[in-house]
C-alpha cells in the first residue's frame, strides 16, 4: 500500500512539474509575442514595458550589447525607416526562460535609412532571434541574427550607387560595426592615411595613422580604452565620384574611468 501512495504522490508531482512547466513556456512565448507586436506597431513605450532595466540588445549592425535607451532609439529609426515592418513568427520553443524564435522581416523602405534617403525597395528576409528572461517575466537580452548583406542587397536593389567610394564606404561601417578588423584592413589600400580628429578619449588618442599597420594600431587602441555601446552612421554624403563624408552618432564608455 505503502509503495501505491509513493508511486501515487509521485506521478502527482511530475504531473503538477510538467504543467508548471508548459506554463512558464507558454508565459514567456506570449511575452515575445507581445514585444515583437508593440515594435511592429511603432509603440516604443509599450515595447519598453516587456524589457528589464538592464536589458541589452545583440545584433549583426551593433558593435556589441547596445543598452535599453540606445535600442529604443533604433527601433523608432526601423519604424520610421520601414512603417510597414512586420516580424511574423514561422516557429519558436522556450524552456521558459530563453524563447528561441525565427521568422522573417518583412516591410518598404519610405523613411531615411543610415543617413540614405528611402529607396521604396521591399525587403523581406529570414532572421533568428534568441530571448532571454527574468523571474519576473521581463526581457533581459536579446540577440538577433540575420544576413545583412541580403537586407542591403534588397534595400539597393535596381539603384545605381551613389558614387564608386558608396559600396566601400557601406562595407568600412558594416565591418566597424561588427569590430572586424580583416574586413576593414581588405578594403584599406596599403599606404592609407588614418585620421580621427579629436581629443583623447579613454586614454586613446585620436589622429593621423599610416599605412595598415597605423589602421591596426588605431583599433587596437580603441578597443583598449573604450567599450562602445552605439555606433550609428546616419547621413552619407557624397562628394563627386570618389569621396565620401559620413555624419554619424557614436557612444561609448572609458575603460580606465567608467565615464561615458
Amino acid at each position: 500500500m505503502k509503495t501505491r501512495i509513493f508511486f501515487s504522490v509521485l506521478a502527482l508531482f511530475l504531473s503538477a512539474s510538467t504543467l508548471l512547466d508548459a506554463q512558464n513556456n507558454s508565459k514567456a512565448g506570449d511575452v515575445v509575442k507581445a514585444y515583437y507586436a508593440a515594435f511592429d506597431a511603432g509603440n516604443i513605450a509599450e515595447m519598453e514595458k516587456l524589457l528589464s532595466p538592464d536589458f541589452t540588445a545583440t545584433a549583426p549592425f551593433l558593435p556589441g550589447p547596445t543598452p535599453l535607451s540606445a535600442w529604443k532609439e533604433i527601433g523608432a529609426g526601423l519604424k520610421s525607416a520601414f512603417p510597414d515592418m512586420q516580424h511574423p513568427i514561422k516557429d519558436w520553443f522556450s524552456d521558459g526562460k530563453k524563447v528561441a524564435v525565427s521568422g522573417m522581416a518583412v516591410g518598404t523602405n519610405k523613411g531615411s535609412f543610415m543617413g540614405n534617403p528611402p529607396t521604396n525597395n521591399k525587403i523581406n528576409f529570414p532572421f533568428t532571434a534568441l530571448f532571454e528572461l527574468t523571474n519576473d517575466m521581463k526581457i533581459k537580452s536579446l540577440n538577433v541574427q540575420f544576413d545583412q548583406k541580403t537586407m542591403e542587397a534588397q534595400l539597393m536593389a535596381g539603384l545605381p550607387p551613389a558614387n564608386k567610394a558608396t559600396p566601400v564606404v557601406n562595407q568600412i561601417y558594416a565591418a566597424f560595426g561588427k569590430n572586424d578588423l580583416p574586413s576593414i584592413l581588405a578594403l584599406c589600400d596599403d599606404n592609407v592615411t588614418w585620421v580621427d580628429a579629436g581629443a583623447s578619449v579613454g586614454g586613446v588618442y585620436k589622429g593621423k595613422r599610416m599605412g595598415k599597420q597605423g589602421v591596426t594600431a588605431f583599433f587596437n587602441d580603441l578597443n583598449a580604452g573604450l567599450t562602445i555601446t552605439q555606433f550609428e552612421p546616419r547621413e552619407f554624403l557624397p562628394s563627386g565620384d570618389k569621396k565620401m563624408t559620413v555624419k554619424g552618432f557614436v557612444a561609448g564608455t572609458a575603460k580606465s574611468t567608467g565615464k561615458s
